[in-house]
């Protein structure tokens, strides 16, 4: 009995080892992915605003060619888009883009995504870390406020979330604030500001969503031009 115990304990001490060994092979093996980026961490399929916004860039490098998949997952972990699908990809640094839409061509509802890159060759599933963020919905400006002195103008603002506070001179845009911000302030030269000309305020979230303009009240002095 006591030979049995022993032998018993030689084997799960031997299973041990073995499972640390190969967990520290895992551990000091290089991933077949190196320089892996996914930008923009938030994207609006359907905002009016530059394709950086409303188009997903990812890109990585591989180190050996392989045969390659990626796929775009919910939260629940359910595949919502095939990208690429056992494609031969050479080594090197390579770029893929998403446009924020289902495999049926309908664009997905607003929520959380990741993206999965599979290699066949090098038998390896990896979940890429970043966090895609789909958000359709924009901005509101809850309160602005100008305010005119003999050399600038003050425009105060709150928004409903995080964004940056663009100004608009007669249709044309002259401002963005440095930082998104649900509240702050801009300033413009008041020398920038033509005489009865029309000042707007926008908000531009994350996503690049844009809100309702806000006209702003001005009393701007008379001989300003």
């Amino acid at each position: 009995m006591n030979r049995l115990a022993a032998i018993v304990v030689v084997l799960l001490i031997g299973g041990t080892a073995a499972a640390f060994a190969y967990t520290q092979g895992l551990k000091q093996t290089k991933s077949p992915i190196v320089a892996t980026k996914v930008r923009p961490h938030q994207l609006s399929p359907t905002c009016k605003c530059p394709a950086n916004f409303r188009f997903l860039h990812i890109s990585f490098g591989l180190r050996r060619s392989d045969h390659v998949s990626i796929e775009i997952l919910n939260s629940s972990g359910n595949a919502v888009r095939s990208l690429v699908a056992d494609r031969a990809v050479q080594k090197g640094y390579r770029g893929f883009t998403w446009d924020g839409r289902a495999d049926d061509g309908r664009r997905v509802p607003d929520g959380v995504y990741k993206a999965r890159v599979d290699l066949a060759d090098a038998d390896r599933t990896i979940d890429l870390p970043n966090r895609i963020v789909v958000d359709t919905v924009p901005p509101k400006i809850t309160g602005a406020v100008s305010h005119v002195t003999k050399t600038l103008l003050r425009v105060r603002y709150r928004f409903d979330e995080q964004a940056h506070a663009l100004l608009f001179v007669n249709g044309k845009r002259v401002l963005r604030s440095l930082s998104y911000r649900p509240s702050g302030r801009v300033e413009l030269l008041l020398r920038e500001v033509p005489k009865r000309a029309v000042v707007a305020l926008v908000a531009q979230d994350l996503a690049g969503n844009l809100s309702r303009q806000r006209v702003l009240k001005l009393n701007v002095p008379r001989g300003k031009s």
